[in-house]
């Protein structure tokens, strides 16, 4: 091959490699533009500087991105959503120690903070679901049956069929409504556990793949922060840190069972392929009538296997659950 055949493939391959990078620059340009609408300053200036910096690390612009950020906190350091948003860019970003700093001045001013905060500042914070007469009290857990077991008792609490009972529930991803163990201390505590890579692979199967979840967010077109709206598994879980950064929804149902259970003790855990002995259980401790039985929804459509991961996301996945597996071998599951 002569020298000049030579160079022409290599400009040609970093032609090729920038234009896949225009995308990135016109969404960014888009969304900048939105932003700047959306929020004028000076009325909205701490606001702006926050979606701006949350934006630009969603683009790999960290050092600009933190730079927005920090300087919504010096102006507001008190502000609840600086500080969220401060404190989760720097965890996404490896610096979880500094991070700790924000995520104590959240609990101090607002200890009813995300469940996530407490979680990162390795701290005891819960969202349940009491029911006082019976000594109950409930941890939900995201793909752990938890909208069949709050429908449940939603409908044994009113006498009435529901839907959806999410709204009538606290969400943990916005608030956390326990933080002091003494309240829990004679209640009977239960919770279901799950294989995390299942718990992860019935989230990408019911979610991203069934409905579409990413797809119907209003973004524009099928991809958006450099990120496939409808990913293969493996691309899924190769930028998994990124996907939860970028979309609450993946944030919120992915992140770690021990974060719900963080140093608890509970009287009963089971998994979720094994329900029967929970209806059993809460027929006995409700005093409910027979007909009280924990019913699965329908499972998703779409069958995603665990043997479809490749042996490099699955070592992947086995360290980032490392926690959720521990708590599997401590209730024997």
């Amino acid at each position: 091959m002569k020298w000049f055949d030579i160079v022409k493939q290599t400009l040609s391959r970093k032609v090729r490699k920038s234009l896949k990078f225009i995308p990135n620059y016109i969404e960014l340009f888009t969304y900048k533009k939105e932003i700047k609408k959306n929020w004028p300053i000076p009325a909205n200036r701490i606001r702006f500087l926050v979606e701006m910096g949350y934006l630009l690390i969603k683009y790999n612009k960290n050092i600009e991105g933190l730079g927005f950020l920090e300087e919504a906190y010096h102006r507001k350091p008190k502000n609840i959503v600086v500080l969220q948003y401060l404190a989760r860019s720097l965890i996404y970003l490896g610096k979880k120690d500094e991070a700790n700093k924000y995520l104590q001045e959240l609990i101090t001013i607002e200890p009813n903070s995300p469940l996530w905060v407490y979680y990162y500042a390795n701290e005891q914070g819960y969202n349940v679901i009491k029911m006082d007469k019976q000594k109950l009290v409930y941890f939900p857990i995201p793909k752990n049956a938890s909208t069949t077991i709050k429908k449940n008792i939603y409908e044994y609490q009113h006498s009435k069929d529901i839907i959806n009972p999410h709204p009538f529930f606290e969400n943990p991803s916005i608030k956390i409504n326990c933080s002091n163990l003494k309240e829990l201390k004679e209640y009977y505590k239960f919770a279901v556990i799950r294989d995390p890579i299942k718990r992860l692979l019935s989230y990408y199967n019911k979610n991203i793949v069934e409905a579409k979840s990413l797809l119907t967010r209003g973004y524009k077109g099928k991809r958006a922060f450099g990120l496939d709206l409808n990913p293969s598994l493996n691309e899924f879980i190769e930028k998994l840190e990124k996907y939860q950064y970028c979309f609450n929804d993946v944030f919120h149902h992915t992140l770690l069972q021990n974060a719900y259970l963080k140093r608890m003790d509970l009287d009963f855990a089971t998994d979720i392929s094994n329900m029967n002995e929970l209806s059993e259980i809460l027929i006995n401790k409700l005093q409910a009538i027979s007909e009280f039985k924990v019913v699965m929804r329908s499972p998703s459509r779409h069958k995603t296997k665990e043997v479809e991961i490749s042996d490099k996301n699955f070592k992947k996945l086995k360290n980032i659950y490392k926690e959720d597996y521990e708590l599997i071998n401590k209730y024997n599951l």
